[in-house]
């Protein structure tokens, strides 16, 4: 026993003699939120947090992720999805009208990441900045309503899609605000949305999904 427990007393002393040796990443952490437009659904809210590491002088790394929802309530038939066989079964069960259907409660979880250039600050206050990146913007279901009757889209499926933005950050010492415009191209042909208790090509809704538009925000961010 003893002997274990000089061993990992020794390892625990190296892992930690490591860490102390290793330079510390400069960076920071942010808060944000604002308004996510889309091709598809239209416009809705959206927030979320940041890691941003420097990687070299005025370069920078960024990953970010975050949660939109509050979207326009659009009509089926506007949204362009189509239902299979079972489903439209369903609908009629449910007592859904396909006519009058809405798609409510839409929802996008985007976790992205690129890299960001930062120039050099004005007066060591006002910064411009610009950056571009990849995606993924999962989609966690929504509800297709008419009336008080509804299906809910429980099934959860994703989307890859490329982003750019630019931006000006204003900040004294570590603590920053920014405000910037992101543009999103993220375009899915023929997505397959399973209903409830439904599976299969029959029992779901397809649609071409087009989440691209522009997304602009503010926050808050502090550097270490």
């Amino acid at each position: 026993m003893s002997v274990h427990v000089s061993k990992s007393l020794v390892l625990s002393a190296f892992a930690a003699a490591a860490l102390v040796a290793q330079p510390a990443l400069a960076g920071g952490i942010g808060f944000w939120g604002g308004q996510m437009d889309t091709d598809t659904f239209g416009k809705g809210v959206v927030g979320g947090g940041q890691l941003e590491l420097d990687a070299a002088p005025w370069v920078s790394l960024l990953v970010r992720g975050g949660y939109a929802s509050g979207f326009d309530d659009i009509s089926l038939s506007e949204a362009g999805f189509v239902p299979g066989v079972n489903a439209r079964r369903v609908f009629d069960t449910v007592g859904v009208n396909l006519s009058r259907a809405q798609i409510e409660d839409f929802a996008v979880a985007p976790v992205e990441g690129g890299v960001l250039l930062r120039l050099p600050a004005i007066f060591d206050v006002i910064g411009i900045y610009g950056g571009a990146g990849a995606g993924w913007y999962f989609l966690p279901g929504f509800d297709i309503k008419s009336g008080d009757r509804k299906v809910s889209v429980d099934s959860v499926t994703d989307m890859v899609g490329f982003w750019a933005l630019g931006g000006v950050d204003v900040g004294i010492s570590f603590f920053h605000l920014f405000a910037e415009a992101k543009y999103v191209s993220a375009k899915k042909d023929g997505e397959t949305f399973d209903l409830d208790w439904v599976r299969g090509d029959s029992g779901a809704v397809r649609a071409d999904i087009d989440l691209s538009g522009l997304t602009v925000l503010g926050g808050v961010r502090f550097e270490w």
